[in-house]
């Protein structure tokens, strides 16, 4: 869950559905056989499913309702209710921590068949969503790592049908949250980035002034300001001088910026031609 990328329409009220179906099934059959590295990997997954009911919320809700006040739409929305979502889930990971310390040194047994299978499951639903997804970069680098969060738990499942060490469970489930703890609070801080407004991590405004320059007809950049909305779409409020000689030399300019502009990821572009 490092980024939330604005599911197609057409899609995602069936992968809502499918995530919530998959995800309870994950989480009840993690607390069935009292796995806490199970519980841990499918409450991940119960986030990420939760992100994309408040997307299709907030969608739904803009959509009706608020286009006219907030022009930009709900993104920025969605990108506060992540960092909520992910300081509760972090608090839920602590109360689970605390229950892993103080039943550490309780004995249980673990059924690997039972392990095994919910780690293929979890597999499958993963590799799933994956692929629905995997025209957006970086939402497929967010499945990849829950795809190989269930894999450690099939490898644990593994050692189990040759070593009967339960307590590997609960090594594991402490690896898990160390590991969520960072990939979340790392998801928090890029966030909060991208609602202060920072420049793009992909674009370099020294070249991109570079390219301008060279433009026929422009003269200097007197003002720039570049940022990202929500992550994936960016956004860029251009001043610059220019001489023209008639209307055919101001189109030219302004198509040849459109086109430097779109090569570099923006995709909502505002330019203003100042003396």
């Amino acid at each position: 869950m490092l980024s939330y990328p604005v599911y197609n329409s057409k899609n995602i009220n069936s992968i809502f559905v499918f995530s919530l179906i998959f995800t309870t099934l994950l989480l009840s059959s993690g607390l069935f056989i009292n796995s806490f590295s199970i519980i841990a990997i499918a409450l991940f997954d119960l986030l990420n499913t939760l992100n994309i009911a408040i997307q299709l919320f907030l969608k739904l809700f803009f959509k009706k309702t608020h286009e006219d006040t907030f022009t930009y739409g709900y993104k920025r929305f969605h990108l506060i209710a992540s960092i909520i979502l992910s300081v509760i889930f972090i608090c839920t990971l602590i109360l689970l921590l605390n229950q892993i310390i103080i039943n550490f040194s309780l004995k249980y047994t673990l059924s690997p068949l039972w392990v095994l299978i919910i780690a293929i499951l979890g597999i499958i639903f993963r590799v799933i969503i994956l692929f629905i997804y995997k025209k957006h970069e970086k939402s497929s680098v967010d499945y990849i790592n829950h795809i190989l969060g269930w894999f450690s738990i099939l490898v644990l499942s593994i050692i189990l049908m040759f070593f009967k060490i339960a307590i590997l469970d609960k090594f594991l489930s402490i690896a898990i949250i160390v590991w969520l703890f960072f990939i979340l609070s790392k998801n928090i801080l890029n966030h909060i980035i991208i609602l202060l407004q920072k420049v793009p991590d992909n674009f370099n405004i020294p070249d991109f002034k570079k390219e301008i320059l060279l433009i026929y007809n422009v003269k200097r950049i007197n003002e720039i300001h570049v940022w990202s909305i929500d992550g994936f779409d960016n956004v860029l409020t251009m001043k610059l001088s220019i001489t023209f000689n008639n209307i055919y030399d101001f189109k030219k300019v302004k198509n040849e910026i459109n086109k430097i502009c779109e090569s570099k990821g923006i995709s909502n572009t505002t330019i203003e031609f100042v003396d």
